[in-house]
């Protein structure tokens, strides 16, 4: 089908028209399932028009190239990956009103064989397309080059802090959520310590508040410095990653747009100023991520050594530590890293397993020992049943048969005739509230029975399992036309403590502004994708892949903190469309788009 050129007698002309038509037709038909156009609409055949042009000139291109079969197998089984979580995730729009199975199965077969076939044919041709694209310049690295990265990181530090700051002045001191009241009172001592909003985050806070007070007793200036301060990391990490891909001295428009994101897409300046450990969770993946890559970059020149990578070495294990503890599932991250990280510095275990374990050390020490001494108590059992929680709950309100035995265990621990009264598919809350209503205590002291019972309606009901596991993690995985609103907490909100928003940059101007970048991804095609972390991974996903394909193999590493996290969510997310929850990774996104373009000898010209 690929090798035009050979084709000669008119009946594999015949046949090849053919075999792009059905092509066509497939595609048509999965475009129309997945955007609900009926058959009679002219777009449908505008659907068909559009596949045949993309299956001809994907095969005339691919006719004049002589495509590996790795690069054939990576498109094919992308392809495949993204129609399946296509299929699960709209899988009853795509059957509409059918009941009947047969024909379900048919619809869903068909849309199948279009979206693989759309899928396949367009990461071919993107992978083609950037197989030599080059992102550097091509000039060498000179004194002068390297002198200017500082200067280079400090424009782009002070652009962000400027671009964020009315996004402060708008909401002073900065915005607090319910979980950031949490913290705020434990800072104030009505709250015991806990580790459940993460202890560290809290402590920085609290440092940052007292030094406040000694400036101001307005409680709400005070927190205040602990917003200027995570502006001014979250500025740093950009202002860090941009002097570092400065050495590679890349093509002007790289830079624009990777700045652009930082400082224009309106939530990272939401997010810079919410007092969210998602914020700076963000950051440290950022630095752990970098670190990683600056060490990759010194082990293709030569061996590592303390005093040439010291820095690096040292920026790792601080990043690791806040990676960590910011975060439980950083934490799982981490642990998910380590046997990569070690294979791939193998040749350099002297230097970076004693960092690996010092990550791990600092991090154990600090929620055991050091926690235990503050007496800080750390989340209760439920918090980690997000997911079993909601698959129990769904066969609840489902009204699925249970036993004697299943139903007075799960009455003991929760009311279960409330579950209808707040139960949400994508969210766990309601679940968790139940049984710390009820008796956790007696769920702690039973858990192997709780397992037990879990098993047991898994396998007698496997379906609303994995529906109620669909739902509770779609939003990572699927990319959502009904994404969550993104940051839209202003200033402070309702509490008893006193704090109140004092907005120094006001009116109805500011409002409507405000209001317009915020609804504008809702307006612009494909500026949309930015907000829909379902989209962003799979562009993790492409990216990493094509890193494999065309790049160095040893930089898919530095895909895997996002890959790690993601798998920490799909496991155990509280949410199933939260931003934030994300927001690890999609801090990250403009290097990840980065690495995927560059080539080796743009590496290579950094030896000097």
């Amino acid at each position: 089908m690929h090798y035009l050129k050979e084709i000669r007698h008119p009946k594999q002309v015949k046949n090849l028209y053919f075999l792009l038509s059905l092509e066509s037709f497939l595609i048509a038909w999965a475009l129309m399932q997945i955007t609900r156009v009926g058959t009679r609409h002219l777009l449908t055949a505008l659907f068909f028009l559009l596949g045949l042009v993309l299956v001809w000139n994907v095969s005339r291109l691919a006719s004049r190239k002589n495509i590996s079969k790795a690069t054939r197998r990576a498109a094919l089984g992308m392809g495949i990956l993204f129609t399946f979580f296509y299929l699960c995730g709209d899988f009853e729009g795509i059957c509409g009103d059918l009941t009947n199975p047969m024909f379900r199965l048919t619809v869903l077969a068909v849309t199948a064989a279009g979206l693989g076939i759309l899928f396949y044919k367009v990461l071919l041709l993107l992978f083609l397309m950037m197989e030599n694209r080059v992102l550097a310049t091509g000039q060498a690295e000179t004194g002068a080059n390297r002198l200017s990265h500082f200067r280079f990181g400090l424009l782009t530090f002070g652009i962000c802090l400027v671009c964020w700051m009315p996004y402060f002045l708008k909401s002073f001191p900065g915005i607090m959520t319910v979980d950031s009241m949490n913290q705020y009172a434990q800072i104030i001592g009505i709250y015991g310590q806990s580790n459940h909003h993460p202890w560290i985050h809290t402590q920085i806070i609290k440092f940052f508040y007292r030094m406040g007070l000694l400036f101001t007793t307005d409680p709400s200036k005070a927190i205040a410095f602990y917003t200027v301060a995570q502006m001014c990391f979250m500025a740093f990490c950009v202002a860090y990653l941009m002097q570092y891909l400065h050495r590679f001295q890349l093509k002007t428009w790289v830079y624009v747009l990777v700045l652009a994101f930082y400082a224009l897409v309106p939530y990272n300046g939401a997010y810079a100023i919410s007092m969210l450990k998602d914020t700076v969770f963000a950051g440290c993946v950022m630095l752990y991520t970098l670190s990683l890559f600056s060490l990759l970059q010194a082990t293709e020149e030569n061996r590592l050594s303390m005093k040439q990578n010291g820095m690096t070495l040292l920026l790792m294990l601080i990043s690791g530590v806040f990676l960590s503890l910011f975060r439980s599932n950083g934490f799982y991250a981490f642990l998910f890293l380590i046997p990569f990280t070690l294979f791939i510095f193998r040749r350099d275990w002297k230097l970076v397993l004693p960092v690996q374990l010092g990550i791990l050390l600092l991090v154990l020490i600090t929620k055991g020992p050091i926690m235990n001494t503050c007496g800080v108590t750390q989340p209760d059992l439920v918090e980690s049943l997000s997911m079993p929680g909601q698959q129990i709950s769904r066969v609840l309100m489902k009204e699925r048969e249970l036993t004697e035995e299943q139903s007075a265990f799960l009455n003991e621990i929760m009311d279960t005739s409330r579950i209808a009264e707040g139960y949400n598919p994508y969210v766990s809350d309601w679940f968790k509230r139940l049984v710390r209503m009820g008796n956790q205590e007696y769920l702690e002291e039973h858990f192997d029975e709780f397992i037990k019972i879990y098993v047991q309606l898994g396998m007698k009901y496997p379906g609303d399992y994995l529906l109620a596991y669909r739902d509770q993690t779609i939003g990572y995985w699927f990319p959502l036309s009904d994404q969550p609103e993104i940051a839209l907490n202003e200033g402070v909100c309702e509490n008893e403590f006193g704090l109140q928003t004092e907005a120094i940059l006001k009116g109805t101007l500011v409002v409507k502004c405000n209001e317009i970048l915020f609804k504008l991804h809702l307006i612009i095609p494909g500026y949309g994708l930015l907000w829909s972390v379902g989209a962003l991974f799979w562009v993790i996903l492409i990216c990493m892949c094509m890193t494999g394909l065309y790049r160095e193999k040893r930089r898919m590493l530095l895909y895997l903190p996002a890959v790690a996290i993601f798998l920490t969510l799909m496991l155990a997310t509280p949410v199933g469309k939260d931003f934030r929850y994300a927001y690890g990774y999609v801090y990250s996104m403009p290097l990840y788009l980065v690495v995927a373009g560059l080539q080796a000898s743009d590496l290579q010209r950094l030896k000097a």
